[in-house]
């Protein structure tokens, strides 16, 4: 009823094992399994995402996300903890999200959005923390604290992704 896995990778092909990742968070009902899962790189979008840490807990249709933390291209580095449900067929995220960026404009290209027209002394340092929900046509961030080079926002947001894509912010 109760188990524990380890995963330690030197290098793990993301769009290879994302099915099988995104396959556990249905769980198996009255079980309880731990995951921890590392890699030293992870292949993502053509490039490496380093130092990754997964630790999962799979209970009742239920999947907690103990810890995920990364560094990304740009000296970006990530962490989360949250819970993600899934108790329809579209899983739902509610947790914490923190992004520090030493050079955003890299991370931002890696992502498939170059800042053009931005001048390139700005778009350099940023963090952001929010707490968020997504259910995979809507993200709702009750609330978020953004340092974007010398400035500072604080606030919330939605963002609607079907039938058109909607954007809130306060």
């Amino acid at each position: 009823r109760a188990g524990e896995l380890q995963l330690a990778f030197g290098r793990l092909e993301l769009e290879r094992w994302l099915p099988t990742i995104v396959g556990l968070r249905g769980g198996a009902d009255g079980r309880d399994l731990s995951v921890v899962l590392t890699a030293e790189a992870i292949g993502v979008r053509g490039c490496l995402v380093r130092q990754a840490r997964a630790e999962l807990r799979l209970l009742d249709r239920q999947m907690a996300l103990r810890q995920l933390s990364a560094l990304g291209p740009g000296g970006t580095e990530l962490t989360a903890f949250g819970r993600i449900s899934s108790t329809d067929a579209a899983p739902m995220y509610e947790g914490e999200v923190d992004l520090l960026s030493d050079n955003l404009r890299v991370a931002l290209a890696w992502l498939g959005h170059e800042p053009a027209g931005v001048p390139p002394d700005r778009l350099r340092r940023a963090a952001v923390s929010f707490r968020m929900t997504f259910d995979g046509t809507r993200l709702t961030v009750p609330s978020f604290d953004l340092k974007l080079d010398t400035s500072r926002m604080l606030g919330s947001g939605n963002l609607a992704f079907e039938p058109e894509p909607r954007i809130d912010l306060r």
